[in-house]
């Protein structure tokens, strides 16, 4: 430890000075090295009732660990047989009803197989097929392709980063047979890409374009026909195409051949 000298004011180190190193007064009886003594005293009481506290404070543990181990031993063995007979009830229980839950969710999954099978015959006998330029009549709507152009258009042309495909103009007749307005956002044509992945969807940059009183628009209101183009955007390996709309689908083989300018 650290002390001042009482004579000039120097640092001394107790652990390795046993005078001022300065002016060589003896510290032994100086106030500050009493005081200094009397604290580390303290701390040496105070650390030894510490480690004493400690001890028993393990020894009773040690003691409560014990009696704890001997009440332990003198436990019955009925209870821990009741208790070990109660389990095995319960897991067979517990496997009877998982059985019968797997039985069950097994026979529903069976019959739903059965309802998508019957839906999907269904709807593919419910689709109507047909060619360009031949009107294909549902229940709520026709429908009609009967014209094919090509379209340039400055402002798509700026966009298309793929020369490797063209604009098209596909010629639509619609007529809403029923009393409330429908959408036309969902006809989409479809290809088949190089890789002969089918059902590929074009992108359709453009639509609505007006020819006449009722626009092709993407919305068609009741009992009302309507005509005008839908622009889209295939590539120009490919040779034929599918119109597809609701219950509908178009197909036009070789399309560019029906091209008109």
């Amino acid at each position: 430890m650290k002390i001042t000298c009482e004579h000039c004011g120097s640092i001394i180190d107790t652990e390795h000075d046993k005078k001022c190193p300065t002016c060589g007064a003896p510290y032994a009886k100086s106030k500050e090295y009493e005081e200094v003594k009397q604290s580390k005293k303290k701390d040496k009481d105070y650390d030894y009732r510490e480690r004493e506290a400690d001890i028993k404070a393990k020894e009773l543990n040690n003691e409560i660990i014990e009696k704890t181990l001997k009440t332990s031993k003198k436990i019955t063995i009925i209870p821990i047989i009741i208790f070990i007979v109660f389990i095995i009830i319960f897991i067979f229980v517990f496997k009877q009803i998982n059985n019968t839950s797997k039985k069950i969710n097994n026979q529903n999954s069976n019959i739903n197989n059965n309802n998508n099978i019957l839906d999907l015959n269904e709807v593919k006998e419910q689709t109507i097929i047909g060619n360009f330029n031949e009107t294909l009549q549902t229940d709520s709507f026709d429908i009609k392709c009967d014209k094919i152009t090509t379209y340039s258009y400055d402002e798509f042309e700026k966009k298309q980063k793929d020369k490797n495909t063209t604009y098209y103009n596909f010629h639509f007749v619609f007529t809403n047979k029923t009393n409330s307005w429908q959408t036309l956002n969902n006809i989409n044509l479809t290809y088949t890409d190089d890789n002969n992945n089918p059902n590929i969807v074009a992108k359709k940059p453009s639509m609505n374009v007006k020819e006449s009183k009722n626009e092709l628009d993407f919305f068609a209101k009741e009992k009302l026909s309507y005509s005008g183009n839908i622009t889209f955007e295939i590539p120009n390996y490919v040779t034929d195409v599918k119109i597809v709309f609701d219950k509908t689908i178009i197909q036009i083989d070789n399309y560019k051949e029906k091209i008109t300018q």
